[in-house]
């Protein structure tokens, strides 16, 4: 655990389920507030990540994230895509969109 200000952040490791959070000001009141990641690279507390339609681009804080706890991974039937081109939140977010309604 880091020591923070107003308490302890989580260090997560290479490999990890997480979830995300959005940002208010990158998505509609209607759409998720989270969406599932894997860290794909951790350097000084900061987290890059990889969600179910690419690498996201940029490095993330602890605050943003929180673990996804689950027996054996069994119950995450992701897939991660291998070598795409880093999206920003906004272009995965509408691509998370679209494939969820079909």
């Amino acid at each position: 655990m880091v020591k923070k200000a107003s308490g302890k952040l989580k260090v997560y490791t290479n490999g990890t389920i997480v979830s995300f959070a959005i940002p208010t000001k990158w998505r509609p009141r209607t759409e998720a507030k989270r969406m599932l990641c894997r860290i794909t690279r951790v350097v000084k507390n900061r987290y890059t990540l990889i969600c179910s339609v690419g690498p996201l681009s940029g490095t993330h804080t602890a605050g943003q994230l929180n673990p996804v706890l689950s027996p054996g991974g069994s119950l995450l039937p992701l897939k991660f895509p291998a070598n795409k081109a880093k999206l920003t939140i906004n272009k995965v977010r509408a691509l998370f969109y679209r494939l969820n309604i079909n």
